[in-house]
């Protein structure tokens, strides 16, 4: 999530994520992150499902792992990134910290 956020906003964020006034093309930027990251997910998902039904012993052990855990961290970056963007709205339409950890976790 902080390599996300510093490879978008271009500032290091703090533990609690990215505090301050966003652009409108760290919005896209962020989005086109979660984009690229459900697009993956879809491939991997369709690629694993076709070598299930190709595979004669059923067993592709080393693969099969190795997927899941793409899965499981592109699920992940999927979920921080839209966290983040929904506390980056939250701090344009708020103005105390507190409310921003309240409004996102409703947001999300």
């Amino acid at each position: 999530r902080q390599a996300i956020l510093f490879a978008v906003t271009e500032r290091v964020p703090s533990m609690k994520g990215d505090i301050g006034r966003n652009a409108r093309e760290e919005y896209f930027a962020i989005f086109g992150i979660v984009t690229f990251f459900v697009l993956l997910l879809v491939m991997m998902q369709k690629f694993r499902f076709r070598s299930e039904h190709h595979s004669e012993g059923g067993d592709l052990g080393l693969l099969h792992e190795r997927l899941h855990f793409w899965q499981f961290l592109s699920c992940m970056t999927i979920s921080w990134c839209i966290l983040s963007a929904s506390q980056w709205m939250l701090q344009r339409w708020l103005s105390h910290m507190s409310a921003w950890s309240v409004g996102a976790a409703i947001l999300v």
